[in-house]
């Protein structure tokens, strides 16, 4: 929510070339949590993002 639109397919391309895959259907997978990148790809993904001036992409740890 955070990618301007108009950056969104260019991104989205480099996030798979990022994690490696080539398919919708992997690509949908990291975006929902059903495969966790390992910590190679998490960095190439902080990267990308981090590109396009987005630095909170992981989320906010729950703290107790």
């Amino acid at each position: 929510m955070q990618l301007r639109q108009c950056d969104v397919k260019k991104a989205k391309a480099e996030l798979q070339e990022a994690l490696g895959i080539a398919n919708e259907v992997s690509f949908r997978n990291y975006r929902y949590g059903a495969v966790e990148p390992k910590a190679i790809q998490a960095d190439r993904v902080t990267a990308v993002f981090n590109k396009y001036g987005i630095n909170e992409i992981w989320g906010k740890y729950n703290r107790r």
